[in-house]
């Protein structure tokens, strides 16, 4: 949903990198260096007062800027990219403050042996709000992001950082099938509510096979320990029974138009529950036109762990995009998306999020470009379900508009040593 993640692929023409579709550098040897930045102001009509003081929300006006760095280096048989990035917003409310949002993540992915490939990750992100919406916004400071100073997707001002670290081992068995194995973790604390602290532990393995270039079937198993801190059961045990199959087809009656499904089944249990399960799926329908225009429809079913809530959330979504360039200067994007869902063992029911949003974005020469940007977002929660002070409900529209800079500051193409 994110307008700069969009189709990155082929000649993306001369502003290309200023909208995040830089060329496909798949199958060769490259470095390289660059620096992406925002400036801009925004209009929102449900300010949040900084955790420290109280009071009612306003409406009024804010400023921030950001900037993202990123370096990679890819081989034949090693790439790693680093990127990291900050932002700063100042609030005009009475009285005035400002946020900080940092982070950095780190990727290393390397051909071990000629059916062997290992995989690490590491993220960290600082941030002065707490957000539902993941998908939806900005949680880690991604190469292709447009880094905007600001969130519209924020729940309450609680500041929280977050660490993910994943690693994983994929084996191909044979030209059709293959075996990966991973653990990750994830924590999330609360400066000044430690009692409140997040943390997941996992692993999970699979077996997939290609049937057919748009077919496979998959088996898996993974475990995940969950501890959410100052809730009253306080630990969850969540098990992923991963069989299904995956389907992407590009359908027969509707020229570059694909179709995608899948499914899982998720068993979960608190300290003093029975143990349930969820049958989880996902859908995705997604038509290609013109050179650069795309279009989304998808629907999913998940069972999610929210830092601060106190039983798994088993949540129901749909959503639609659509996102190109109208010329080689000007992109544009729009989103809509909307969940409902309720408690895994109470079932308490009441979580409801819709969000939508669309954004234009005009290249003023190849590195410097202006954006502007209209968010609708909106959520609602039973009173009390959460072990954290937030919003009951929240209404919240946002115009903010400003400038980008894409710095290419370094690139170095190679052919791969074996074809010399």
């Amino acid at each position: 949903m994110i307008p700069a993640a969009a189709m990155a692929q082929g000649n993306p023409g001369p502003y290309g990198g200023l909208f995040g579709r830089t060329p496909n550098r798949a199958g060769q040897d490259h470095t390289t260096v660059e620096v992406r930045s925002t400036l801009g102001v925004m209009f929102d009509n449900a300010l949040l007062p900084a955790e420290d003081q109280a009071g009612k929300l306003q409406s009024g006006f804010s400023s921030g800027a950001g900037v993202n760095l990123l370096f990679q280096h890819a081989t034949e048989r090693l790439t790693g990219t680093l990127s990291g990035g900050a932002s700063r917003q100042e609030y005009f409310t009475t009285p005035g403050f400002g946020t900080n949002l940092f982070g950095a993540d780190a990727r290393l992915k390397a051909r071990l042996a000629t059916r062997l490939e290992a995989e690490a990750v590491a993220a960290y992100v600082h941030s002065p709000y707490f957000q539902f919406l993941r998908d939806f916004g900005t949680t880690t400071l991604t190469p292709s992001d447009n880094l905007m100073p600001y969130s519209s997707y924020a729940a309450e001002m609680l500041e929280n950082e977050t660490i993910d670290a994943i690693g994983s081992l994929t084996g191909q068995l044979s030209k059709r099938s293959r075996l990966s194995a991973s653990v990750n973790r994830r924590q999330t604390r609360f400066a000044h509510h430690p009692d409140h602290d997040f943390v997941l532990d996992g692993y999970h393995g699979s077996w997939n096979m290609q049937l057919r270039r748009d077919l496979s079937l998959r088996a898996g198993y993974g475990r995940e320990r969950i501890e959410q801190r100052g809730t009253e059961r306080g630990l969850f045990d969540h098990e992923i029974i991963d069989v299904g199959i995956d389907f992407n087809r590009e359908l027969s009656v509707a020229r570059r138009t694909t179709l995608g499904l899948m499914t899982s089944t998720s068993f979960f249990k608190g300290a003093d529950t029975e143990r349930r399960f969820r049958v989880n799926a996902a859908a995705r329908l997604s038509k290609q036109f013109r050179r650069t225009w795309r279009a989304t429809a998808y629907a999913s079913r998940n069972t999610e762990f929210w830092p601060g809530f106190v039983e798994p959330v088993l949540t129901d979504s749909v959503g639609a995009s659509l996102g190109g360039m109208f010329s080689r200067r000007v992109n544009w994007m729009a989103g809509v998306v909307g969940s409902k869902g309720e408690y895994g063992f109470s079932d308490l029911s009441g979580f409801k999020q819709l969000a939508a949003t669309s954004g234009l974005h005009i290249a003023l020469s190849r590195h410097f470009g202006l954006y502007s940007q209209y968010v609708a977002y909106w959520y609602e929660i039973p009173p009390g379900s959460s072990a954290l002070a937030l919003v009951p409900r929240l209404d919240r529209q946002t115009v903010a508009i400003g400038l980008t800079a894409y710095l290419p500051l370094y690139t170095k193409m190679r052919p791969p040593r074996d074809s010399r």
